[in-house]
């Protein structure tokens, strides 16, 4: 009878290990059974490194181009790094790199995986001349935080490297008290940053900035000197802020497209020649002012911008709204802090409602008042949001008896606010309806919105924020824009799991998983805007049951009719 050939794989060290055991004489002088016996003991150890060569070319990762492997290693990196620019991102690369003697030439090779450089956790110069030296000519992203005396020192390790690479940097972030922040300084003043798109600084040197007077021992205080700093160039920078101080500091803005600045003194001497430098080509501009921070500010035009937030008390506020002009805004948030006194009316100068004639979504937050929607007769679309833990106060903003309410917002067509106001928004729509104006639908939400500015219908505004809690087996899905939930995703145990499960249970749990609940909540958010989506609410509407006939409490469920 014949047997089958079946191929094993040989190892020649294991055989080469047999043969010299085999081989052991015993009548041997000593110095050659010590030679024998040395033989011995490196037999053993070749034939474990052989075998482990062989096993790792039956691995399928083991086999890929060093171009897959280099790029699975960066997204590995990037998974631990998520969206904190705070995170050490060195870490990944460096367990990587301590895998194998293959995957250490590659990370080491891939000069991308040490190209974002941070001080923290604690480095010694030498480490962070080998990780410039191992990302080579690629684009450095350096980070230096200061939030102990005892970070001092690392940071100020890597911050002696600013100066010589600085054709390489990218992205610069510093997080840290004033004194440091200004001490490093001087040495940025003429460099040139070619490559640099992002500029961050954030004084981490005390409390947050509070929107009130500065006490009447501080207003004789001269304020530091302006200091410019990359005055050599930085043609491609589209990102800076300036966080937690008055924007003293601040380098050429002539391609800026985000400008993120806090005024927090109140000398408006520095404010307006950084908004002006930026004007031409800023796009999103996110401000925050200081009483008396606009003393000196005059007229300025932004003929690129497309969104602003501001963060002010009510003359701040009116002052800037006056001395702007931006005709491609298309959505303004403003954020107004209850000073713990009566709120004045907003008064804006009549030649300001024509200052955003694009204007379509206006977002408000904080004290409000009537004085505010007159100057925004353009707008479609209003959201009215808390700020956890304060909540908003309309005021009389809706009031149907003051002055020229038949010609106010005559485009405004929605309304999303926190359920708590809904009485009065819709004492607002039925004074509306009754002069001939239409306000449709009204959307109120349940919880504080903490997220974003307003909904949108596109299909891609849905589910983007994904939220798992507990075990991880369900997650909220939220919309993008407004914040509120519209999804729960049903994920279930992992496949591996599933994997081990009875035929029958899979199906189950294969089912389950393609149940995709919807907040009933959050229909009016995305049906009956418009004529074909009224017809459609109609129809989801009409599929729509609660379970089991019970009235608090129990699910509503879709049945599969079509």
């Amino acid at each position: 009878m014949m047997g089958s050939k079946i191929d094993h794989p040989s190892y020649p060290a294991p055989d080469e290990h047999k043969s010299t055991a085999i081989a052991l004489d015993p009548s041997s002088n000593d110095t050659d059974a010590l030679a024998q016996f040395q033989l011995v003991e490196v037999a053993p150890a070749r034939a474990k490194l052989e075998r482990a060569a062989a096993e790792n070319r039956l691995i399928p990762i083991a086999s890929l181009p060093h171009e897959i492997l280099s790029r699975i290693f960066e997204v590995h990196r990037d998974l631990h790094f998520g969206s904190d620019p705070w995170a050490d991102r060195i870490a990944p690369s460096t367990r990587v790199s301590h895998v194998s003697a293959k995957w250490r030439d590659i990370a080491l090779s891939t000069a991308s995986l040490w190209a974002a450089v941070a001080s923290f956790p604690h480095y010694t110069s030498e480490f962070y001349h080998t990780m410039i030296h191992r990302s080579r000519e690629s684009l450095l992203e350096l980070s230096i935080r200061v939030q102990l005396s005892h970070d001092k020192r690392s940071a100020n390790l890597l911050a002696e490297f600013i100066p010589s690479q600085a054709h390489r940097i990218c992205a610069l972030r510093i997080w840290a008290p004033m004194d440091f922040i200004d001490d490093r300084m001087p040495a940025l003043r003429k460099l040139s940053a070619p490559r640099m798109t992002r500029l961050y600084l954030h004084n981490d040197g005390g409390a947050r900035i509070v929107l009130t007077p500065f006490p009447d021992s501080l207003h004789n205080r001269s304020p530091p000197p302006p200091r410019r700093i990359f005055t050599g160039g930085v043609p491609r920078l589209s990102h800076y802020a300036a966080l937690n101080f008055s924007p003293r500091i601040w380098p050429p803005l002539s391609s800026i497209k985000e400008l993120n600045i806090h005024c927090s003194s109140d000398n408006g001497t520095v404010v307006h020649p950084v908004i002006c430098e930026a004007a031409l080509t800023v796009s999103r501009l996110f401000v925050r002012f200081r009483p008396g921070a606009l003393a000196n500010f005059t007229a300025v035009q932004m003929p690129s911008l497309e969104y602003m937030e501001i963060i002010a008390l009510l003359p701040e506020t009116a002052v800037f709204l006056e001395m702007t002009t931006a005709p491609l805004l298309k959505q303004l948030c403003l954020f107004i802090p209850q000073p713990g006194r009566l709120v004045p009316p907003l008064t804006v100068h009549g030649t300001a409602v024509g200052n955003f004639p694009g204007l379509q979504t206006l977002q408000l937050q904080g004290a409000l008042g009537s004085g505010i929607l007159p100057i925004f007769p353009t707008i479609q679309s209003l959201l009215i949001a808390d700020f956890p833990p304060r909540l908003t106060q309309l005021g009389d903003m809706f009031d149907s008896n003051q002055e020229e309410f038949s010609t106010l917002t005559p485009c405004l067509t929605c309304i999303t606010a926190p359920e708590r106001l809904r009485e009065s928004i819709h004492v607002f729509g039925v004074a509306r309806r009754s002069l001939g104006l239409s306000l449709e639908p009204i959307l109120t939400y349940p919880s504080p919105l903490t997220r974003v500015p307003y909904h949108e219908r596109t299909p891609g505004a849905l589910a983007s924020y994904t939220y798992a809690l507990g075990p991880k087996m369900i997650s909220y899905q939220f919309c993008a824009t407004c914040g509120v939930c519209v999804f729960l995703a049903v994920h279930g145990p992992p496949d591996a799991v599933v994997a081990t499960l009875p035929p029958a249970r899979q199906a189950l749990v294969k089912a389950k998983r393609e149940i995709r609940p919807v907040n009933i909540r959050a229909l009016d958010f995305f049906l009956g805007r418009e004529e074909g989506e009224r017809e459609e609410r109609g129809r989801v509407e009409a599929r729509v049951e609660r379970k089991h006939g019970s009235t608090e409490g129990a699910a509503y469920v879709v049945p599969d009719a079509k």
